[in-house]
């Protein structure tokens, strides 16, 4: 299974990678947050995967990730479930030299069927990115990870919690895959996102009203994502989700041409069926 991730992501790919294949460039990861209740690893386990992964599919990158007593000089509390504040941000990077802070939080959801025996991990993440030079949050966006694995004997509490957290670590790697990929695919491509984003004028007697409330709630998201409103990004979001389910296909495609990267703004999250996990807790 792959991972999806949003097409704003890519903005910040090609502005990160690619500046760091002109020369060195600094992002500073921070520890990822694990605010679900399942975490099958510790957050500075995850967070080595992450930039071990990371390093080997982008080797000219140079990051350096900071440990949560690191941050608390800054007066940023790792664990506390969201990201630093722009003021915490700036002075994160000038502290580390750096040119972004990335931030990251995934909650894991398991889904086992003791018929076949097969776990699969869903990791609903949320992906936050400042960049020094444009003194602002350049990505704030949700992201979707799933990995699917055998468990030979659910008894075996030791085993089974070993294929678990195997899971875990994979869906940290498709994170970082993922990022270097699009970076490397869109780099020569013209970049889109939210902030060009540009309503129609007018509407027509054919347009339906779904295609008009659809039209309302991106105005909504774009708005928020300006004011990096994450409340008001949420619920727009889901506003949007529900509301593209219910156009037509040439209604989809219109409001693709205004709004450019919506299609993949729109893939639905991964679904579960809620398969009991004895070992859901640590």
């Amino acid at each position: 299974m792959r991972t999806k991730i949003l097409s704003i992501l890519a903005t910040f790919c090609c502005l990160a990678l690619g500046a760091w294949g002109q020369s060195p460039k600094e992002v500073l990861i921070l520890p990822i947050e694990m605010p679900g209740y399942y975490n099958p690893l510790e957050s500075a386990e995850l967070t080595k995967v992450f930039e071990q992964k990371l390093a080997k599919v982008a080797p000219r990158a140079d990051l350096q990730v900071s440990t949560a007593a690191d941050l608390t000089a800054y007066q940023y509390k790792a664990g506390a479930e969201k990201p630093p504040t722009i003021e915490d941000a700036e002075k994160m990077c000038r502290a580390y030299q750096a040119n972004y802070v990335c931030w990251t939080s995934v909650s894991f959801r398991p889904d086992f069927n003791s018929s076949t025996g097969s776990l699969a991990l869903g990791g609903a993440a949320r992906l936050w990115v400042y960049s020094q030079d444009k003194h602002n949050v350049v990505v704030d966006q949700p992201v979707s990870l799933v990995r699917a694995g055998h468990v030979p004997n659910v008894k075996d509490e030791k085993a089974s919690r070993a294929v678990a957290a195997e899971l875990a670590q994979g869906c940290v790697e498709d994170l970082a895959v993922q990022i270097a990929s699009i970076a490397r695919n869109r780099q020569q491509q013209p970049q889109t996102g939210v902030s060009s984003w540009q309503p129609p004028k007018d509407f027509d007697a054919t347009q339906s009203a779904n295609y008009k409330a659809m039209v309302n709630a991106a105005q909504l998201y774009q708005r928020a994502e300006k004011n990096q409103s994450l409340i008001n990004i949420t619920s727009s979001l889901s506003d949007m989700q529900m509301l593209w389910t219910q156009l037509t296909q040439p209604e989809r495609q219109a409001i693709n041409q205004n709004y450019p990267g919506i299609n993949e703004l729109m893939q639905p999250a991964p679904v579960y069926g809620g398969g009991y996990w004895p070992y859901r807790y640590r």
